[in-house]
């Protein structure tokens, strides 16, 4: 196996180099490099940052894909929206209902609406100087069924998650 010579380091103070050291070749490397170049360092440090990097667009065009369900879910993990949303999937109600039905301050209600409204879930309707809210999808009602048949099927495990559940983790 033959070696390269790496270049001296120069210290952050501009100094002197470092003593210069040497990095091994593969020997599949010492005959001609497999891209028609010569033998270096170089190209097969940016081979290899090209193989990571495209390992890592692939999981991040994978994880992009999921972007929406999770921001959907995210949306619902709020105990407050997912109080709101469970009482308009009986409904529509406007947001002094909303405030009486679930015990909840009128700025509270109004700003989990909007947060509800901007993701797609919630949609008003205006009656005068009053705005009716009611779910934008039939589909959530049986997302809500779902979980609800999830939660009573997984029991306790839930609730004793470490990182989610438990008491004092639901007022995040």
């Amino acid at each position: 196996m033959s070696a390269i010579p790496c270049l001296p380091i120069t210290g952050a103070t501009g100094g002197e180099g470092v003593t210069p050291h040497v990095l091994p070749v593969p020997k599949q490397l010492q005959d001609g490099a497999p891209w028609g170049g010569s033998s270096t360092v170089g190209p097969i440090v940016h081979d290899r940052y090209h193989r990571r990097m495209a390992i890592m667009r692939e999981r991040t065009s994978r994880a992009r894909g999921l972007a929406p369900a999770a921001a959907l879910f995210r949306s619902l993990a709020d105990p407050n929206r997912l109080a709101i949303t469970q009482r308009l999937a009986r409904g529509e109600a406007r947001v002094v209902d909303l405030t009486g039905d679930l015990g909840l301050a009128q700025s509270t209600v109004s700003a989990h609406l909007a947060c509800l409204r901007d993701c797609g879930l919630v949609t008003s309707r205006a009656a005068g100087r009053q705005s009716f809210y009611a779910l934008a999808r039939p589909e959530l009602i049986d997302l809500l069924a779902a979980a609800e048949h999830l939660l009573a099927a997984a029991g306790e495990a839930v609730a004793l998650c470490p990182v989610y559940g438990g008491p004092g983790k639901l007022a995040r």
